[in-house]
């Protein structure tokens, strides 16, 4: 088989990472992952290479040779930044730094990075790629911070870059636990072991789910555009609350619910302007959110799908 272009995928093993991988080898890309975890089970056409974003060698090594850089690699979860904004800072943009040096240094064709939501914070609805950052904890602030990195090594030394804002991703497959699981994935676990489960507020706080084959193809959509140098929102158009995802659980399984305060950090909605992603890129989300999560929830409960 002959392969297209050489991507390297920072944090390649991980939840968004894994399926991105799938996709670009589907396509008969030359896939090389860079990531701290120890090498997993992979395809054997994946080149693993075990390292950290904050060593600048590894990083160059990791970018020698490669024409396209997706960067995916960095540290999540909003709470925890406010315990360890240290870390999330050395994570999130040195790591972001060294990365793009490394990219440059060699002359990558385009290097996308993955932003946030989160960094629109509390600004009307819809987001814009234009609106002004408002961001609400440290892990918005790191993706800000990569996000003009991305433009100062275009000023710098013409490297041409595309920003991805992810809105709120899902699947059957997303992580789960209690300390580091997303909400769909922990809500379905502690459903099937029939605990309850916590809503912060009323619930009626709502976010643009969107799924994670679909964040994919937009990585893959950036890197074969011939469009350089924007920002695009990654989300569907549509958001439900908290309480309506609860509503779609309950179809399947008896749940009940407890209630704590709002945490700190946290918009009351999030909602993309897909519309950009839309025209420039040819992208669109497949997968309509309500029905996506209904199936996300089948295959976690067992229930057949169509």
């Amino acid at each position: 088989m002959k392969f297209k272009a050489k991507v390297l995928v920072t944090g390649g093993a991980g939840y968004i990472g894994t399926e991105l991988v799938k996709q670009l080898l589907d396509k008969g890309y030359d896939v090389t992952i860079l990531d701290k975890k120890e090498k997993p089970e992979l395809d054997s056409r994946v080149k693993y290479i075990q390292g950290d974003l904050q060593s600048a060698a590894r990083c160059v090594m990791a970018c020698a040779g490669q024409e396209f850089v997706i960067h995916l690699g960095a540290k999540p979860r909003i709470p925890e930044s406010f315990i360890n904004p240290d870390e999330y800072f050395d994570n999130n943009v040195t790591g972001t730094k060294n990365i793009l040096t490394a990219a440059s240094a060699v002359g990558v064709r385009k290097f996308v990075f993955a932003s946030s939501s989160s960094i629109y914070g509390n600004n009307q609805t819809p987001h814009k790629p234009y609106h002004k950052p408002d961001p609400l904890n440290y892990y918005a602030m790191t993706k800000i911070f990569g996000e003009h990195l991305c433009k100062q090594y275009k000023n710098m030394f013409g490297l041409t870059y595309n920003i991805l804002r992810f809105f709120t991703v899902y699947s059957e497959n997303q992580p789960n636990s209690n300390t580091g699981g997303l909400m769909i994935g922990k809500f379905g676990r502690l459903a099937k072991e029939n605990n309850p489960l916590t809503i912060h507020g009323d619930g009626e706080y709502k976010r643009d789910y969107i799924h994670v084959s679909d964040v994919a193809k937009a990585c893959i959509s950036s890197i074969e555009s011939k469009v350089r140098n924007e920002i695009f929102n990654v989300g569907t158009g549509t958001n439900i609350s908290v309480n309506k995802v609860v509503d779609i659980i309950r179809e399947f399984k008896d749940v009940t619910v407890v209630h704590e305060e709002n945490p700190r950090g946290y918009a009351q909605e999030t909602l993309a302007d897909i519309s950009k992603a839309k025209k420039l890129l040819g992208w669109e989300p497949k997968i309509n959110q309500v029905e996506g999560i209904r199936k996300t929830y089948k295959e976690i409960f067992n229930e057949q799908t169509d």
